[in-house]
């Protein structure tokens, strides 16, 4: 029936309010909610099938330990300040935010900086950076030249993310 949804309309969430029992004929949205305004009288006579079940969430449970955990103050950029507990070996440090899976479902979430109230979650091992997959590709490539002895002369990106990332491996 894709071609028949097309032409007369196939149900679906209301682009504005975000009401289920929406449709749109030929561009035009018609809506069941009598404060949108796509709102259709006729609309609402028709019955309305249940929507559709969403995706559940991946399930972290595996790999999330809740025993090591950090609490933290955030003030959003609404201005409201809440508090999060985190685990402490999930925090990542990337330029001015900071990621951290949350309790309880373990799901990461990324946080700026300059809007923490008190400390900053630090991630395990101090404040050392990790690198990224790319610059680790780097350092990888060219440790394991400057190893093999080849006398190979080495790139200065090599050598400034030498000195970025000292304990690196």
């Amino acid at each position: 029936m894709g071609f028949l949804d097309k032409q007369f309309g196939k149900w679906k969430y209301c682009p504005e309010c975000r009401t289920w029992g929406a449709r749109s004929l030929f561009g035009k949205t018609r809506c069941r909610n009598s404060g949108c305004s796509h709102f259709d009288v006729q609309l609402t006579m028709e019955p309305v099938p249940e929507p559709p079940l969403r995706k559940p969430l991946k399930n972290h449970a595996g790999s999330f330990n809740p025993a090591n955990t950090v609490s933290f103050r955030y003030r959003n950029f609404q201005g409201e300040e809440r508090s999060y507990t985190g685990d402490a070996n999930s925090v990542r440090i990337r330029g001015d935010h900071v990621s951290i899976r949350l309790l309880p479902a373990g799901v990461r979430a990324a946080f700026r900086r300059k809007h923490f109230i008190g400390a900053a979650p630090v991630p395990p091992g101090g404040n050392a950076l990790k690198p990224t997959p790319q610059e680790a590709q780097i350092l990888g490539y060219w440790r394991r030249r400057e190893e093999s002895g080849r006398g190979v002369s080495l790139p200065e990106r090599y050598l400034d993310l030498k000195k970025k990332f000292p304990s690196w491996r």
